[in-house]
């Protein structure tokens, strides 16, 4: 799902919530569906934890 480290690499002074809503909304998810962009979020919050 995260095939682009070097998108993470260049935000990483982003908060990961901030890297989250970039994504979404370069998706057309955040446009469309606020919930599953919220769920997104989470799931991608839970992945970078897990990358620590």
């Amino acid at each position: 799902m995260f095939n682009n480290p070097r998108h993470f690499q260049n935000n990483r002074d982003h908060s990961i919530h901030e890297i989250s809503n970039i994504i979404c909304v370069n998706n057309g998810i955040l446009r469309f569906e606020p919930l599953i962009c919220e769920k997104f979020i989470t799931s991608y919050q839970n992945y970078m934890v897990d990358k620590l």
